[in-house]
């Protein structure tokens, strides 16, 4: 999703949450989990491999970054946090960054759960480096990316994990995954800062390449199952060109669906790439 975010932000467009968009400037990406290999595979897929405004930091492959991270007995934890905090603003003090993308936010934290005032002062510390290099600062949970596997964990178990990274946060976004609801869809929680507007709660699902865009059908996912079948069978029945009113008669005519739910299927068909939309220079719906 973060990704995504980032491909909205390069290419001007605004993003499919309304409200979620970043500042400007270019993006730093700081990798933790994995080395760059691991994460050019997203990147390709999102068309951001050696993007200009994008830069990565990535921790794994980084000898010298690697090493701040080492926890050492005779150096407190908030010590060597603020060091690995300090050595990469050095490194990013000239990229004319609007946001930096902390992957993984535990990094930063040293997830002492039990220890309320020691998180509280760790979230207030990343806070204060936002604010200090002027930043949008994006944090991952590895809580939060575990929504993206089936049956990583407990919800409980995640919710309780994804507190570290929302004590300080101005704005927080919790997923919760169909396997944790029974539903056809997942749901994202969004709560922006004072000020920044309402909590909402909106439906996605992932397409093909892996990546969330908004979901309009049934909750229910049995319901949702046998939607699919007839959108299928429905596509299957239109000819190769067909105008809207051809393509509603077909559908009513088999009582596949609905006037309203035959032009939320052809948009959808088009938003896949399934149909052409009609244009000036082409009256027809057109299967591509």
């Amino acid at each position: 999703m973060v990704g995504q975010l980032t491909q909205a932000h390069f290419r001007n467009e605004p993003f499919f949450i309304p409200g979620l968009d970043l500042p400007e400037g270019d993006v730093v990406w700081v990798q933790t989990d994995r080395g760059a290999v691991g994460y050019s595979e997203i990147l390709q897929t999102l068309g951001l491999v050696n993007h200009p405004r994008l830069h990565t930091i990535n921790l794994t492959d980084d000898d010298s970054l690697h090493k701040l991270t080492r926890p050492e007995i005779k150096i407190e934890e908030f010590i060597r946090l603020e060091r690995l905090r300090l050595t990469i603003s050095q490194r990013i003090a000239a990229l004319g960054a609007g946001t930096v993308i902390l992957d993984l936010y535990e990094e930063f934290q040293t997830g002492r759960m039990g220890d309320s005032h020691r998180m509280a002062y760790e979230g207030r510390s990343n806070l204060r480096w936002a604010i200090n290099m002027n930043v949008c600062l994006i944090g991952i949970p590895y809580t939060f990316k575990q929504t993206t596997l089936k049956k990583a964990a407990r919800a409980q178990d995640r919710q309780a994990g994804s507190l570290l990274g929302q004590a300080s946060a101005n704005y927080k976004i919790a997923i919760v995954d169909p396997e944790e609801t029974g539903k056809a869809c997942y749901y994202l929680h969004v709560k922006p800062g004072p000020g920044e507007g309402m909590p909402a709660v909106h439906k996605v699902q992932r397409n093909a390449h892996g990546f969330f865009e908004p979901y309009d059908g049934p909750d229910d996912a049995e319901e949702a199952q046998n939607e699919t079948k007839d959108r299928q069978a429905f596509y299957d029945l239109l000819p190769e060109e067909f105008r809207a009113n051809e393509a509603v008669e077909i559908a009513q005519s088999r009582h596949i669906c609905s006037r309203m739910t035959t032009f939320r299927w052809l948009s959808a068909f088009a938003d896949q790439g399934l149909l052409k939309r009609p244009d000036r220079d082409n009256p027809f719906w057109v299967k591509t």
